[in-house]
This record gives C-alpha cells, sequence and structure tokens, in this order.
C-alpha cells in the first residue's frame, strides 16, 4: 500500500489533524456521545455516560444508579461508519465507574502516486475500548480514563495505550471543567511500515456552562488545542422544551459557525432516552442516532410545575402559633443557598395563615442583642434556648442539601415549651421552582400543628 492510499483513507476521517496512516487522530476527536455532537462537540455532562470519552470527571454528574447508552451513524464523505457504546455505575456515593467503546469505519478506492485509481478497495477501522473512574471532593470532582487505541489500514495495525485526566467544579448555576487527553506512548506499528511508532495527538480541552432556571436552558463554550493544529472555539445550547424533549445547537468551531453545525434533540420515554444529532461539516453531513437507558433515573421535571394545595381551616388571629424558622443547615449547598431555601420556608408558612412566622431581620436583631450566634446550634437542646430568647412556641430545625441531582429539605417542629419534637418532614425538589412548590406542601402539611 502506498502512503498516497493510506492517506486517502485518513482523509476520509476529516476531524482532527492527519500526520500519517495509522494516527487515529481523527477517530479520538470524534465525540463518543450523540449529546455531545449534537450540542457542537460542547460535553456538559448529565445522563450521558458517552462524556467520558471527553472529561471522564464528568461522570460525577451522574444521577442514576446505572446507565447505558449504544449508538451509531453514518460520517461525512465516503463509505464511513460510526459505532459506539458507553456505560457507568454509581459504586457509591464517592465513585462512579465508566467504560467507553468506539469504532469508525471508512472504505475508499485506492489509487497510486499518480492519483490514478488502481482497481482495488481499501478499508480503514479504528477502535478504542477504555475504562474509566470519578470521585466527587466537594465541589471538584476528578476523573481518569484508561484506554487501548487500535488503528488498521488495509493490514497494516497500530496499538497503544494512553489516559486521559479530568477536572470539573461546580459553582452553580456555573460550572467549569477541564481535561487532557492521550497521555501516554506513540501507536506502535504491528509490522515495519511506521518504525517507532506515531505520536498519538495529545489535546486540551476547557468548557464553561452556565445553566437558567434549573437544568431547563445551559448554555456552554469550550476551548480545544490539539497538538499539531489550530485552537478553536465550540459553543451549544441546550433546551429542555417539555418534560419529554431535549433540543439542542451548536457549532464546534464558532468562528465557522455556517459551516460546521450542529443540532440534536432527546425524546424521553420514561427511563429510556433516544438521542439524535446532524452534524454539518464542509466534508459533507453526518447522523448520529442513540439509544440510552438509565436505572433509578428521576424523571426530568416538566417546564411549569402544578402544586397541590393542603387546605386549611382559617385560623383566629388570637389563636395562631408564634413560630420561627432556624437557618437551615448546608449540606452539599452553599451556605447562601440554604439561606434562600430558609427564607422560602418562611413565606410559604406565613402563606398559610396557621402561624406568626418571626421575619429573619427582626430574629437576627433579638440574637444580637443576646450576643448569640446561629452557627453550629443544629440540637433540639440548643433550638429550645433560641425559641425562649425569641419568645416563640415552635421552632423549626433541619437542613437543606443535594443528593445527586435531588434537592432535600429535612426540617423538626420543636415545642419550646417541652422540648419535644412534635414533628418531622422534607420536601424533595429536582430544581428550585419544582423545590419552592414542595416546600408548599411541606408548609400546608405543617399547618395541621395549628390546631395542636
Amino acid at each position: 500500500m502506498t502512503r498516497r492510499a493510506a492517506l486517502v483513507l485518513a482523509a476520509l476521517l476529516p476531524l482532527g489533524p492527519v500526520q500519517a496512516a495509522g494516527t487515529g487522530a481523527a477517530m479520538l476527536a470524534l465525540p463518543v456521545s450523540v449529546r455531545q455532537a449534537g450540542m457542537g462537540g460542547v460535553a456538559v455532562g448529565g445522563r450521558d455516560p458517552g462524556a467520558a470519552w471527553t472529561n471522564p470527571a464528568l461522570l460525577s454528574s451522574q444521577a442514576a444508579r446505572s446507565e447505558l447508552a449504544f449508538g451509531g451513524g453514518s460520517l461525512f464523505a465516503g463509505d464511513q461508519s460510526a459505532l459506539s457504546m458507553a456505560g457507568s455505575y454509581r459504586a457509591s456515593e464517592r465513585l462512579v465507574a465508566g467504560a467507553v467503546v468506539a469504532s469508525y469505519g471508512a472504505s475508499a478506492a485506492e489509487v497510486d502516486a499518480n492519483g490514478a485509481a488502481t482497481g482495488a478497495t481499501l478499508d480503514r477501522r479504528l477502535t478504542a475500548a477504555g475504562l474509566a473512574g470519578a470521585v466527587p471532593l466537594g465541589r471538584v470532582r476528578l476523573g481518569v480514563l484508561a484506554k487501548v487505541v487500535n488503528d488498521a489500514i488495509a493490514g497494516d495495525a497500530a496499538t497503544a495505550v494512553a489516559f486521559d485526566a479530568g477536572a470539573t467544579v461546580a459553582l452553580e448555576p456555573l460550572t467549569a471543567g477541564i481535561s487532557y487527553r492521550n497521555l501516554g506512548p506513540s501507536l506502535r506499528a504491528d509490522s515495519a511500515a511506521t518504525p517507532g511508532g506515531v505520536a498519538l495527538p495529545g489535546e486540551v480541552r476547557g468548557h464553561v456552562a452556565f445553566a437558567w432556571a434549573g437544568p431547563r436552558l445551559v448554555a456552554a463554550v469550550e476551548g480545544v488545542l490539539p497538538t499539531g493544529s489550530d485552537a478553536r472555539i465550540a459553543g451549544g445550547l441546550e433546551w429542555q422544551a417539555a418534560r419529554a424533549l431535549a433540543l439542542r445547537a451548536g457549532a464546534d468551531d464558532l468562528a465557522n459557525a455556517g459551516e460546521r453545525m450542529a443540532l440534536g434533540l432527546t425524546l424521553t420515554f420514561g427511563v429510556c432516552d433516544i438521542d439524535y444529532a446532524l452534524v454539518m461539516h464542509p466534508a459533507g453531513t453526518a447522523q448520529r442516532a442513540s439509544i440510552a437507558y438509565a436505572w433509578g433515573r428521576p424523571a426530568p421535571a416538566a417546564p411549569t410545575t402544578r402544586t397541590i394545595e393542603v387546605p386549611v381551616a382559617p385560623v383566629a388571629e388570637a389563636d395562631r402559633i408564634n413560630i420561627a424558622v432556624q437557618e437551615l443547615a448546608p449540606q452539599g449547598v452553599s451556605a447562601s443557598d440554604a439561606a434562600v431555601i430558609s427564607d422560602i420556608l418562611r413565606s410559604e408558612l406565613v402563606r398559610t395563615g396557621a402561624f406568626k412566622v418571626l421575619e429573619r431581620t427582626n430574629m437576627e436583631k433579638l440574637l444580637a442583642e443576646h450576643s448569640f450566634q446561629q452557627t453550629g446550634c443544629t440540637t433540639e437542646e440548643c433550638a429550645i434556648k433560641l425559641g425562649k430568647m425569641l419568645n416563640v412556641q415552635r421552632m423549626i430545625v433541619g437542613s437543606a442539601g443535594k443528593l445527586l441531582s435531588a434537592y432535600i429539605v429535612s426540617v423538626r417542629v420543636v415545642n419550646v415549651q417541652t422540648g419535644e419534637i412534635m414533628y418531622s418532614d422534607e420536601a424533595r425538589g429536582t430544581d428550585d421552582r419544582d423545590l419552592t412548590a414542595r416546600l408548599r406542601d411541606l408548609a400546608g402539611r405543617l399547618s395541621a400543628l395549628a390546631s395542636r
């Protein structure tokens, strides 16, 4: 096989730098995730085990216990195809493990050094398989992917073992991530066609994403710096248009967005997702599709939230209970988020008409007069002491936290006079709007205490 013929096959996979036959560069630059392809190549995680191919730390955003995705499609010019599989498993709260397999193939007529067809057909097959792991360290998540890469052209094959490393940080509603791909030795040929091997193309990727109204609208940009090629900026949008429909658009090179646009969508049927992506490129058009299945994944939130009203019998002014809400202890959320949730709960308690709720500013003024600090006051004994200072009959104490993708507010109602824990309950929400509705339901249930 001549070098010219090999380069014809290499050019059939147009993404990424191609130095010579057997580099595998084009395949390594293509995303395994169909969702990522529909968002201009930007990977931001969330119900997407294939995103580990771009940044293994993104596995930590998984909400389900297990996820599995199969994908395939046609690629650009010539006879090209792509197959992929990705799966992940949350082994514990501290570890998510995943696996990815990708295969890209192409066929073309062989040409000689003068460009004339020889009548033979050349085949190229690029495959890679890897194992990944990701762990959360507070707001920072770290991940690593170990993979085996094989590139074969008309019988000439080369293999390599390489590693990817990545990190993300969550500063909601802002998230950011960075990864370095293809740390490892050169591709080593099985024959003497490429003595010494060819270096795998390294790649640095960094993304920033911003979410509005919970996960309903996400905008992200990503910088990509491949070895031996020009840097580029990719960008994409994802909109949860309905409970069962998500739409995406983006470009893997914003400087040439008109020629490199991508569109995608996801249809959700219970715990099953069907993903589709249409990618436009100067070399042609690619279509990708995948089907994903998740076990234990919470259902996506609807764009609008229906609140269940709990009927409350009118309570006379003189019969209303004096109550105060201690600042909820943050667990996995920021102190400012916990303070906002505490205020929402106070507002919903007022809305029931069953309580006289002490405002936070008045509460802080009274505590300042006694030189009392709320920080660290999480026990019932401390709540009783606090309630007596505030001259209220009931104290609500608890925590506001986040488990996987769900917000959880747990509360206890303490009788200040007797020290009894009269009631305990919780509210769970998939985003800020859903949590507000669930807190309204919780306040309705707490209003039943007005008659006790």
